[in-house]
């Protein structure tokens, strides 16, 4: 079994309660990710504050993704993903 992969980022737009709060850290998400490539459910695993969740989930649905498979036939499958929030 292969698992889906991100192959386009869309990277988070920052909240503004988050930057104020100065805020950093990883979300961490279980993606659904169909056959045919398209975002299913999205699950936060782990958070360093509930703010960066709804960026982090909405950057992650507009990803783009190849779907899992397995003996080369494309089916729905779970994979983590990582979203970095840092200020420079």
């Amino acid at each position: 079994m292969l698992p889906p992969r991100r192959i386009g980022i869309v990277q988070p737009i920052y909240p503004d309660l988050a930057k104020a709060a100065r805020l950093e850290g990883d979300v961490l998400l279980r993606v659904t990710v169909s056959a045919d490539g398209s975002v299913g459910s999205v699950l936060v695993l782990k958070s360093p504050h509930r703010s960066l969740n709804a960026a982090a989930t909405e950057a992650v649905r507009q990803s783009r993704y190849s779907p899992g498979s397995r003996n080369g036939v494309p089916e729905e499958a779970t994979t983590n993903i990582t979203v970095r929030f840092r200020l420079d």
